[in-house]
């Protein structure tokens, strides 16, 4: 069996499937911030600012709801 089809996707829709949609959907934000390594690492892509800036952006906003989530209670 392939693994680059549509098998990656199926994973992700099952693990999705036994997590709260918060938490999935703070695994899905990290998406864009793990890629830009991978692809300086593996394909030599140099970094522009806006991407640093953009990491950085949706960083600090899961930090904020995991700090402001810990404060309420949830």
């Amino acid at each position: 069996m392939s693994f680059n089809g549509a098998t990656p996707e199926v994973l992700q829709f099952r693990g999705q499937q036994m997590i709260s949609a918060a938490r999935a959907s703070v695994i899905m934000c990290c998406e864009p911030v793990w890629v830009l390594p991978f692809t300086v690492a593996f394909l030599g892509t140099p970094l522009s600012l806006s991407q640093i800036l953009g990491c950085a952006v949706i960083l600090f906003a899961m930090l904020r709801q995991v700090v402001l989530r810990s404060k309420s209670g949830g």
